[in-house]
C-alpha cells in the first residue's frame, strides 16, 4: 500500500523453447520434391500450452551429405500457440531438422528426416554410350559399322537431379524410336548401381535419329 492505493502485480509467463513441442514430424521416409510438413506447440516454462502468437522460430534443414543448410521453411503463426510449418525438400538423404526459439533448441531438436529420391524423369537422365567400333564424329553423332553392337548406360535421374535408387523401376518401358530403321536386338537390364544398361543393333548402313 502506499499513499492509499493498492498496486498489483501480474506474472506473466512467455514461451519456453525447451518446452515447446513438436507433432506430427513424419516418421516414414518422404520422396523428393514432397512437402515437409509438422506443428509447433509453443509451452511456456511449466510445459502450458500458450494460448497466443508471436513467437519466431527458427528452422534448419541441414543434409548430412552436403553440410547445407536450407531456411526455406513457412512458418504459419494461427495465434493460438501453434504454429504450422512446411518445406518442400528436393536432394535426397538424410537431414537433421534444427528449431530453436531465440537461438535455444526446442525439446528434442534436431529431428531426423529421410528423404528418397523421386520416380525417374526421362528429361534429367543422362545416356553414356561405347561399342568397339564406335567413333565419336561430335555434337552426339555417332558412327559404327552395320550390325556392330552398340552399349548404352542410362544414368536414371528423378526431376531435382537425383540419382533414382527405386529399385522398383520398370525396364520394359524402355522404348527405342527411330526414324529410318528398327534396332535389332535391344534389351535393357537394372545395374547394381541402379542404373539401365541398354544395347542395340543397326544392321543396315544410313543415318539414324535415335531417341530412348
Amino acid at each position: 500500500l502506499e499513499a492509499g492505493r493498492k498496486h498489483y502485480c501480474a506474472v506473466v509467463m512467455g514461451t519456453c523453447a525447451r518446452t515447446c513441442r513438436v507433432i506430427d514430424f513424419p516418421t516414414e521416409p518422404l520422396h523428393a520434391g514432397d512437402m515437409l510438413k509438422f506443428k509447433i506447440i509453443a509451452c511456456d516454462m511449466n510445459a502450458n500450452q500458450r494460448d497466443t502468437g508471436g513467437d519466431i522460430f527458427s528452422i534448419l534443414l541441414v543434409h548430412d551429405r552436403t553440410g547445407a543448410g536450407t531456411n526455406q521453411v513457412d512458418v504459419g503463426d494461427n495465434f493460438d500457440g501453434t504454429y504450422d510449418c512446411s518445406a518442400r525438400v528436393k536432394l535426397a538423404g538424410e537431414y537433421a531438422v534444427q528449431i530453436e526459439l531465440g537461438s535455444v533448441p526446442v525439446a528434442a531438436s534436431a529431428y531426423p528426416l529421410t528423404v528418397l529420391s523421386g520416380a525417374p524423369f526421362p528429361p534429367k537422365c543422362k545416356v553414356e554410350w561405347w561399342s568397339p567400333f564406335l567413333e565419336e564424329i561430335g555434337g552426339n553423332v555417332l558412327q559404327i559399322p552395320a550390325g556392330a553392337a552398340l552399349f548404352l548406360t542410362i544414368l536414371m535421374n528423378d526431376k531435382w537431379s537425383n540419382k533414382v535408387d527405386d529399385e522398383e523401376v520398370d525396364v520394359t518401358r524402355v522404348r527405342w524410336k527411330c526414324d529410318q530403321q528398327q534396332p535389332d536386338g535391344t534389351s535393357a537390364i537394372r545395374e547394381e548401381d541402379g542404373n539401365l544398361f541398354t544395347s542395340c543393333q543397326f544392321k543396315k548402313t544410313g543415318n539414324v535419329s535415335l531417341c530412348i
